[in-house]
């Protein structure tokens, strides 16, 4: 399928491509303003980072970034009733 003008649509509430391994992509996504998903990809980077004796020892990958954005993901699955491992068949 091809990506164009009319693949989001106004009933979208998110849109996350797909990678390979069945995750949401991380490097191109939207969701409106407020949607669960950011907040709690936002909130687990924070609360990782907040814990930390010295937040520059960080692997951003795991932390506040791709790792971050698959918790909330998996989280919101998990509040909406899916039973998930955080992969989704491509």
């Amino acid at each position: 399928a091809k990506f164009d003008v009319n693949t989001i649509t106004p009933l979208d509430d998110a849109f996350f491509p797909l990678e390979q391994l069945g995750i949401p992509a991380q490097y191109w996504f939207a969701a409106s303003p407020r949607h669960p998903v950011m907040y709690l990809s936002a909130k687990h980077g924070l609360q990782t980072m907040a814990f930390r004796d010295d937040i520059s020892n960080n692997n951003a990958a795991k932390t506040t970034g791709p790792g971050s954005f698959k918790t909330g993901f998996i989280l919101f699955q998990q509040f909406k009733g899916i039973d998930t491992n955080g992969y989704v068949e491509a």
